[in-house]
C-alpha cells in the first residue's frame, strides 16, 4: 500500500467517524431504552473473560481467525482446500492456518494480501450472522419482510448476542494484531494496521445501519450525505486534497 493510499485510509475512515456520530446522536440517545440488551451484552463479553482460563477459548479463537481468512477466500474468488486448527499446549492454546488455491492475477493478489490475510482482524463471521438476524426480524417499514411482529423478548436476545458477538470481534481482533503475525508479513505492520482500522469503521458503520434499521437509518443517512454534500464545494474540496497529498508526498493526482 503506497502512502496514497494510507492518506485515503485515513480521510475516508475520519468520515465514517464523522458518520458513526452522526447515526448515534439521531437515534441512540432517544432510543436507549430499546437497545440496552446490546449494550448489556457489549459489556457481558467483557466481564466473562475475566473469569474464563484464556487456555480454554484459545481453540475458538483461532477457529473463527480461520474461519474469516476462508469468507474472503471465496468472496476474492479463491477455493479453501485445507483448513486447520489444532490445539498445541496449554501456553499457546492453539494454532491453525488456511490453504487455498487462486488462478494468479497481480490485482487480485494485492486486493487477497490485504481482504484475505487481514480479514480476521475486521470481520466476525458471528457477529455478522447475528447482526444480519436481527436485520430479518426486528420490525421495519417496508424492508426485507413487511409486517413482520416479533417478541420484544426475541429483540432483546438478537440484540444481547449481537452486543455479545461484537464485543467477541473487537477483543479478538486487537488482542491478534501484534507484530509478530504471519497475516502481516505481505502488506506491513504498519499498513496493515491502518487498514484493519479503515476496515473495522467501514463494518461499524454498516452494523450500526442494520441497528437503527428500525428507525429507517438507511434512508436518514443516505438523504444526509446528499444534503451535506449538495452544500459543499467538490471542485474545490478535491484541489485543495491534491494539493496537500502533492505537498505531502510530491504526487500530483489527475482525478
Amino acid at each position: 500500500m503506497t502512502k496514497v493510499f494510507s492518506v485515503f485510509y485515513v480521510i475516508v475512515s475520519i468520515c465514517i467517524l464523522y458518520l458513526l456520530y452522526v447515526l448515534y446522536s439521531e437515534f441512540l440517545t432517544t432510543n436507549i431504552n430499546f437497545y440496552k440488551y446490546f449494550f448489556i451484552g457489549f459489556i457481558a463479553l467483557f466481564i466473562l473473560v475475566r473469569f474464563i482460563n484464556h487456555s480454554r477459548y484459545k481453540f475458538l479463537d483461532t477457529y473463527f481467525h480461520e474461519k474469516s481468512h476462508i469468507v474472503f477466500a471465496y468472496l476474492t474468488f479463491a477455493t479453501p482446500q485445507t483448513l486447520m486448527v489444532s490445539p498445541s499446549n496449554p501456553q499457546d492454546g492453539a494454532n491453525g492456518y488456511v490453504q487455498y488455491s487462486f488462478e494468479k492475477s497481480r490485482i487480485m493478489g494485492i486486493v487477497r494480501s490485504y481482504l484475505v490475510s487481514l480479514a480476521p482482524y475486521f470481520f466476525s463471521p458471528l457477529a455478522f450472522v447475528y447482526f444480519c438476524i436481527y436485520w430479518v426480524v426486528v420490525p421495519t417499514d417496508g424492508f426485507i419482510m413487511e409486517g413482520i411482529t416479533t417478541s420484544q423478548t426475541t429483540i432483546n436476545i438478537i440484540l444481547l448476542l449481537c452486543g455479545f458477538f461484537y464485543a467477541y470481534n473487537l477483543r479478538t481482533s486487537f488482542a491478534q494484531a501484534k507484530p509478530y503475525q504471519t497475516d502481516f508479513s505481505d502488506v506491513g505492520y504498519k499498513d496493515g494496521v491502518i487498514f484493519v482500522v479503515f476496515m473495522q469503521l467501514l463494518f461499524l458503520l454498516f452494523y450500526s445501519l442494520i441497528l437503527f434499521s428500525n428507525h429507517d437509518s438507511f434512508s436518514f443517512l443516505y438523504e444526509y450525505v446528499l444534503d451535506t454534500f449538495s452544500n459543499i464545494d467538490i471542485e474545490n474540496m478535491l484541489f485543495d486534497i491534491k494539493i496537500f497529498i502533492f505537498q505531502k508526498f510530491g504526487v500530483w493526482l489527475n482525478i
